[in-house]
């Protein structure tokens, strides 16, 4: 039989406000939840979690031990008024290429310093356990990772959500295709058709991809899902 493994994509980010996305609590309009407001030097997870559209002169996902500050090497735009010129850039990476806004965090730079160095976990069995600790996550940072589980569906459990919010998405790996072409860095722009519908990597839905909302996860973050 085969086994139809789980993985959740887990994003936090440092925030003033921060609370765990869950069922218990109240749906917020994502800028009140947050409570972010625009400046075009916002940093990725704040910029994304505000409403707003992150570009980045780097790759996505780009793994380092420090984290571009300023606006400079990335920009926060409002959508509302302006059209975010680096999204035609096939040099810059933006929010814009993801449907989902939880997914679109996949952009954001993975701080080693403040985020360790291991960004994804496998669950083997029935009650496996792995975990993962933030340090010195400044304000509006984002550490991002995947946690696959071969048996059921993955589980966490947040120690301290005070100063971090928390937000996963969840597919299935009958949900995406094995063999589909990733459209990696400075090949295409982010607004391009042949990037949005292609895997930013092996293992990763389509950036295009839709995750169903559940209960207690990505219920009450589907309001952060960007129109199209």
């Amino acid at each position: 039989m085969k086994i139809i493994a789980s993985t959740v994509l887990v994003a936090l980010f440092a925030s003033t406000q921060a609370r765990f996305l869950d069922a218990s609590s109240s749906a917020q309009p994502v800028s009140a939840t947050y409570g972010v407001t625009f400046s075009s030097t916002l940093n990725c997870g704040a910029c994304i979690g505000g409403g707003y559209t992150y570009c980045i002169n780097k790759a996505e996902n780009t793994t380092a031990n420090t984290y571009v500050t300023g606006s400079t090497g990335q920009v926060c735009y409002n959508p509302s008024s302006a059209a975010g010129a680096n999204e035609a850039l096939a040099a810059w990476s933006c929010s814009t290429a993801f449907n989902d806004r939880v997914y679109s965090k996949y952009v954001c730079q993975f701080n080693t310093a403040a985020c360790g160095t291991n960004q994804a976990f496998t669950l083997n069995n029935i009650g496996s356990t792995a975990s993962f600790n933030i340090t010195n996550l400044a304000l509006g940072q984002t550490c991002f990772y995947k946690v696959q589980a071969l048996c059921g569906a993955p589980a966490f459990k947040p120690t301290d959500t005070s100063r971090v919010e928390v937000e996963y998405v969840e597919f299935r790996e009958g949900e995406i295709n094995t063999t589909a072409t990733v459209v990696g860095y400075n090949s295409q722009t982010s607004v391009s058709s042949a990037k949005r519908t292609a895997a930013p990597a092996v293992g990763l839905p389509r950036r295009d991809h839709i995750f169903r909302s559940e209960l207690g996860g990505n219920n009450i973050a589907n309001g952060n899902i960007t129109t199209t």
